[in-house]
């Protein structure tokens, strides 16, 4: 349907390959791709008919959709899915592109954000612009500047009354996913920062020592030098 319309509205003719649909299909139902803490998608197979998770097909569409036309090419095809690792790794990428978008500096924001926008057990909360500055501990303008990029990608958008929250609770799991990765690798950097600073001072103490005891040498010799001469 939303090929046809488009064909018909900008005189172009986009077409969608048969296997792709079913591919897509096959790969979005309902319970078939949960994002938990390690953020990759895992399939379930049980048998029993299943729904469209309608958030996950927009996803995946929408990747095929950029890909292919910034390929320059006319068909939605199962093997650019299947190059993108199929339905459930383009949704589990989904959050990883739009944090790519972010400096070091505003990945750190997002993280301290992520803490009160998503609850440990995958719950949104809804929260405002300057009580998200306040939680980061960061300027609204710093904030926002991260809110935007992430509403951009679809990560984030405002509610009804204008607060911030998850675009939909299927990222809740996503966003969780990568909030522990983040939170380990920024624990492994610190161990490191602070290994490397022990070891600074090692070296420094150890240098220290050096020159004490080459100094301590130096002056015994001169004190020998003396006593010989004074006889």
């Amino acid at each position: 349907g939303p090929l046809r319309r488009w064909n018909e509205l900008e005189g172009e003719e986009i077409a969608a390959e048969e296997a792709l649909v079913e591919g897509v299909l096959d790969g979005v139902g309902v319970g078939l791709i949960e994002l938990g803490p390690g953020g990759v998608g895992a399939v379930e197979g049980n048998g029993s008919p299943r729904g469209i998770e309608a958030p996950y097909l927009q996803l995946v569409m929408q990747r095929l959709w950029d890909v292919e036309r910034a390929a320059g090419s006319d068909t939605l095809r199962v093997a650019t899915l299947a190059e993108l690792g199929g339905a459930g790794q383009v949704v589990a990428d989904h959050l990883e592109r739009a944090i790519d978008a972010l400096t070091p500096e505003q990945r750190e924001i997002a993280a301290r954000l992520f803490d009160h926008l998503v609850t440990p057990s995958g719950t949104k909360i809804a929260h405002e612009t300057s009580d998200l500055a306040e939680f980061a501990g960061v300027s609204g303008e710093e904030v926002s500047r991260v809110l935007e990029t992430l509403a951009r990608h679809r990560i984030l958008r405002r509610d009804e009354s204008g607060r911030w929250e998850i675009f939909h609770d299927v990222l809740a799991g996503a966003v969780l996913g990568w909030k522990t990765r983040y939170d380990a690798t920024r624990a492994v950097d610190r161990a490191r920062a602070d290994a490397r600073r022990r070891h600074r001072r090692l070296a420094f103490l150890a240098f220290g020592a050096l020159v004490a005891l080459a100094a301590a040498t130096a002056l015994a010799a001169f004190a020998f030098s003396q006593r010989s001469d004074a006889r």
